[in-house]
């Protein structure tokens, strides 16, 4: 317990800013009863405790949760509008990645482009720059050979449904996928 107390303690001298904004915020929210993103995503506070197994438990971390992955939301939300005003194909999201997809022989300029759109959403959201990453998956979306599987049978189900729909007319789609 008293090298779990210091590694806290570590982590709170270390990243101070985050440790002051999300104190700052905690405070705010039990003032109004509710967190808020810079955008407006609301979470209501009612105490900080819920009842688990019988007993009452602490809400503390979901509420210092809250406003790093609602402000997260707000950030992708932003830069997904960005890249759609300036004509990208945004193909889906992915927790905290938006997929794009572009024309190979264009792709190193438009990746670049795409991640100073996700920079600028992020300075325009939080006030300062996000780390942005991509990756770039190629060759008709093969994946790692630990991945392929599963995805293969996600996308045998869609086969089958598209056949099954078009013999029957039904428009339930059922798609099962085992880990």
């Amino acid at each position: 317990m008293f090298q779990a107390k210091d590694y806290l303690k570590k982590f709170k001298q270390l990243y101070s800013t985050y440790t002051r904004w999300i104190e700052g915020v905690l405070d705010a929210g039990s003032v109004h009863n509710r967190l808020t993103t810079p955008y407006g995503w609301q979470r209501s506070i009612k105490g900080n405790l819920k009842w688990k197994d019988g007993k009452r438990v602490s809400i503390k971390n979901q509420l210092k949760n809250f406003p790093i992955q609602a402000t997260g939301s707000d950030v992708l939300r932003q830069a997904m509008i960005n890249l759609i005003d300036e004509h990208f194909k945004v193909v889906g999201l992915v927790h905290d990645a938006i997929i794009i997809s572009c024309p190979i022989p264009e792709s190193g300029r438009l990746v670049e482009r795409a991640k100073e759109i996700m920079i600028h959403a992020s300075e325009k959201v939080v006030g300062g720059p996000i780390r942005v990453e991509a990756e770039s998956i190629e060759g008709n979306w093969k994946q790692d050979s630990k991945y392929q599987e599963v995805y293969d049978e996600i996308f045998s189900e869609i086969n089958k449904y598209k056949k099954s729909q078009q013999e029957t007319g039904y428009s339930e789609l059922r798609v099962t996928a085992t880990r």
